[in-house]
């Protein structure tokens, strides 16, 4: 869940928060790597008006991965873990063992996606721990299984095809990442209120990702989000997802962004 202060960015606690499901922010990443196509800049996994593509069936299980990746969480706004003062936990505030549970039903969702999906979503939950909980109880056996699904699905992926290189797999990890990340920003940052505060311009990209680095800024709400260098098909990109005020059993609302060129 993610649990986003109106306004953000302020001192002490907020007075009001708005909720946004899981499964609808990776909506939200989905639908930005469904746009990502601009020749000019750089293509994900291979252009999406090939479907004859060597690749294309690799591009579609990533895209299915990225929009899926957070399933686990279904079904989670019916035993919302609620903290001290009364409040949603969110995604970054959940014990080992409720992480662990929905980690590891996200995972097995993308597992019956294909052996890519499920590589990819494993292995972008795994890094997400092992580097600070490698050696915490409560994580050691979890990263220790997840570590054994990944090996053996990421040899059944490569041995299907010539095309299907460690490479590749490694860079649909970034890949979904960096989706990922686009969309936490848009959803938990980005100004949407007149109290909200700027937010801090996003960088994603790079050497690994096989692109140069994308810049998001967002100084105002109503204002456009401004993207440099512009990656998307279209001449401009605009998104949306859905939110409850203050419990999400409270009034329906909805944040929307306009995604433009940076001139």
């Amino acid at each position: 869940m993610i649990r986003r202060d109106l306004p953000s960015g302020g001192d002490g606690a907020a007075e009001q928060w708005l909720l946004v499901t899981q499964p609808d922010h990776a909506r939200v990443s989905w639908e930005l790597a469904k746009a990502w196509d601009n020749a000019e800049f750089a293509t994900l996994v291979c252009p999406a008006d090939q479907p004859g593509h060597e690749l294309a069936s690799v591009r579609a299980e990533l895209l299915e991965a990225i929009r899926c990746h957070d399933d686990g969480w279904i079904g989670y706004a019916d035993a919302l873990l609620i903290d001290a003062e009364g409040r949603p936990l969110s995604f970054t505030e959940m014990p080992p063992d409720a992480a662990q549970a929905i980690w590891t039903a996200s995972i097995e969702a993308c597992r019956a996606i294909g052996p890519l999906a499920g590589w990819v979503v494993a292995s972008h939950f795994y890094s997400l721990q092992a580097g600070r909980d490698a050696d915490y109880p409560q994580w050691v056996g979890w990263l220790e299984s997840v570590d054994q699904l990944r090996t053996g699905w990421l040899d059944e992926w490569r041995q299907a095809s010539p095309h299907h290189l460690t490479e590749l797999a490694d860079r649909c990890l970034v890949w979904l990442q960096a989706f990922d990340w686009m969309s936490l920003w848009l959803c938990c940052v980005c100004p949407i209120t007149e109290g909200d505060e700027a937010a801090e311009p996003m960088t994603t990209g790079g050497p690994e990702a096989g692109w140069r680095p994308l810049r998001f800024v967002a100084d105002k709400c109503r204002e456009p989000v401004r993207v440099t260098p512009w990656p998307f098909k279209t001449a401009e990109l605009t998104l949306s997802v859905d939110a409850r005020l203050g419990s999400i059993e409270g009034a329906a609302s909805k944040l929307s962004w306009r995604l433009v060129p940076s001139e």
